[in-house]
């Protein structure tokens, strides 16, 4: 999105509902783990910034290029090569549903999420039964599988993670400055346009997104990178 010109265009797309469990994972990269369509969507605009971040440092032009490079180079003399977003662009996250996880849990709703709750830092999450009872809200999830366990953190969780660091991932990070997502609007089919539900699930998602990482603010390696984004149900 251009400010200026007020240009929107699509440069990422994804959808699926899908996750490898966790005995499918491959260490040779050559499995995707998790297809949720978040991640997916992601995944898309990580290889299309890889693109743009060639060319800005190598002048090496892509297939997926279009209108000109989204990165400028920040590097003075010989030092090692800076690329940061030009001025004037920012990312929008669109979903047409909430995304799994804590996003989707609200007391007041009765909403809830088949994530599971990862309880321990030290061993990969097992399969559980159902939660039964009142879900816990600002916990870390891991995605629901069939049967056996699936070791993918939720939509909910991934989200906040980009908005700390960057959507940019490890890679591009070498290079590139943090690539913050400026709005995250999400599509609440089920509300029918009741304002109780509709200020529910914003609660629900500026928490899950946003709100339960502020610990982060202080004393934190690495530093939250970005700054708050806008958080939209509709």
């Amino acid at each position: 999105h251009h400010h200026h010109h007020h240009h929107l265009q699509v440069v990422a797309l994804g959808t699926g509902t899908k996750c490898l469990s966790g005995s499918k994972r491959s260490k040779i990269g050559d499995a995707i783990h998790d297809s949720h369509a978040e991640v997916v969507a992601r995944r898309a605009l990580v290889r299309w910034m890889l693109a743009h971040a060639r060319l800005a440092l190598l002048g090496v032009e892509s297939a997926v290029v279009v209108g000109g490079c989204i990165f400028v180079d920040t590097s003075e003399g010989g030092g090692e090569r800076r690329l940061r977003l030009r001025e004037g662009l920012g990312l929008h996250f669109f979903a047409s549903e909430m995304p799994c996880g804590d996003a989707c849990v609200s007391a007041s709703s009765g909403r809830r999420t088949g994530a599971k709750e990862v309880t321990t830092t030290e061993a990969p999450p097992e399969a559980s039964e159902v939660e039964s009872g009142e879900q816990a809200t600002h916990r870390a999830r891991r995605k629901p599988g069939r049967g056996e366990a699936t070791l993918s953190m939720s939509c909910s969780d991934k989200i906040a993670k980009w908005l700390i660091l960057g959507v940019q991932g490890c890679l591009l990070s070498r290079w590139v400055d943090a690539v913050p997502i400026r709005t995250l609007t999400i599509l609440l089919a089920e509300s029918s346009g009741c304002r109780e539900t509709l200020r529910g699930a914003q609660e629900s998602a500026q928490r899950a997104f946003w709100g339960r990482t502020r610990g982060f603010d202080r004393g934190s390696s690495p530093p939250r990178a970005c700054t708050p984004p806008a958080i939209r149900v509709i």
